[in-house]
């Protein structure tokens, strides 16, 4: 089971959180589908 992703004031914030968690306590990767994206 996922942790809840806590709300953020501001998008600062958010991504001060990414950079010091550990994503896979929140998301389950184990859904996530890979997608090939086209060079510009």
């Amino acid at each position: 089971m996922s942790k809840s992703i806590p709300k953020f004031k501001t998008e600062a914030e958010e991504r001060l959180f990414w950079q010091n968690t550990d994503s896979a306590e929140y998301v389950d990767w184990s859904d996530a589908e890979e997608v090939s994206l086209p060079k510009t």
